[in-house]
């Protein structure tokens, strides 16, 4: 990776539409099916980054140490040592669908983690502060360069948290998946 990747409290459109496109492109010319849009009801479509998206298309439950809620949209996380980096999630992709990242969003009154560092299929992203966005008074940021992991790709996201503890902090984005995939409950 060569560009910086920062955070925001815009939301960053232009490079959203633009990675989207991308995506949706290489999916056509990867799957050879048809892009069907938000509902589809063949090829494939786009849906809700959802927490399950990050444990390797699987259900829900503790990757690498580190334990989840059951939703599918908050997300919660343990930081087992403060101040110390550790693994998120380590997970590789499902083979039907593309992840794609916008962002982060935190839900704690008193914010705990601090720093990010993205790691996809062996290229290593700087490390994000994300502690811009308590400064900012938001509950969420958008990376200026959103990203995207391809199928069966590796996907590993590190944290530091402030204290040891639960942080109630997530990633935004949008899936990128056959029908099968996105209407998997």
């Amino acid at each position: 990776m060569t560009d910086l990747i920062r955070l925001t409290d815009k939301r960053p459109d232009a490079e959203i539409k633009t990675l989207l496109d991308a995506v949706i492109a290489d999916a056509a010319s990867v799957w050879k099916e048809t892009y069907d849009g938000e509902y589809p009801k063949v090829g494939f479509g786009l849906g809700r980054l959802r927490q399950v998206d990050c444990t390797g298309g699987g259900t829900p439950g503790t990757t690498t140490g580190v334990s989840y809620v059951t939703s599918k949209y908050f997300w919660a996380l343990s930081v087992q040592t403060a101040g110390a980096w550790q693994d998120w999630f380590d997970i590789t992709t499902s083979e039907t669908a593309y992840l794609v990242i916008t962002g982060v969003f935190c839900l704690d009154a008193t914010p705990n983690v601090t720093e990010i560092r993205p790691y996809v299929d062996g290229d290593d992203f700087p490390v994000i502060n994300v502690e811009e966005l308590y400064t900012w008074d938001i509950a969420r940021a958008f990376f200026s360069k959103p990203f995207a992991i391809k199928p069966q790709k590796k996907f590993r996201m590190r944290i530091v948290g402030k204290t040891a503890g639960q942080a109630n902090f997530g990633l935004m984005g949008y899936v990128i998946a056959k029908r099968s995939y996105l209407i998997t409950e």
